[in-house]
């Protein structure tokens, strides 16, 4: 889709770059979602950085229901991709699901990555809920 349009197939250098700004905005949203959860429980209680959390979480979804397209291969690969494996001009998506668990199951290291993701997600929540009510204890 895009990454064919853009051509970046021939430069290594979009990928460290487009890391690198990740990382960058990764610590300054996480920075300013800080200040602004201690600020909302200052004045809310505990259950005020959740609240606020839900005025962010509908922000983000009408920004990417308005502005997101869907990513697509270009219509003339398509179409030599579905004269090849012999397919329609459409696929339903219970198709498309399939082929991609098909996909997964053979390469191991798509469900390895997935595991390492879920694992480190889950520690991050576990950490970021029971963080507060440990230094609490530790104080008290």
């Amino acid at each position: 889709g895009e990454y064919q349009q853009l051509n970046v197939t021939s430069s290594g250098n979009w990928l460290g770059e487009t890391f690198g700004w990740a990382y960058a905005g990764d610590s300054l949203v996480a920075i300013l979602a800080g200040q602004l959860a201690s600020i909302t429980a200052a004045k809310q209680g505990p259950t005020g950085p959740f609240t606020l959390s839900v005025l962010f979480l509908t922000i983000g979804s009408l920004l990417t229901l308005l502005t997101w397209g869907e990513n697509t291969a270009p219509q003339q690969k398509k179409e030599a991709n579905n004269a090849e494996n012999g397919a329609e001009g459409t696929e339903k998506s219970s198709n498309s699901i399939k082929a991609a668990l098909e996909v997964m199951s053979k390469d191991k290291r798509i469900l390895l990555l997935g595991a390492v993701q879920a694992l480190f997600e889950g520690a991050m929540y576990i950490f970021v809920l029971q963080w507060p009510p440990a230094i609490k204890a530790a104080i008290l």
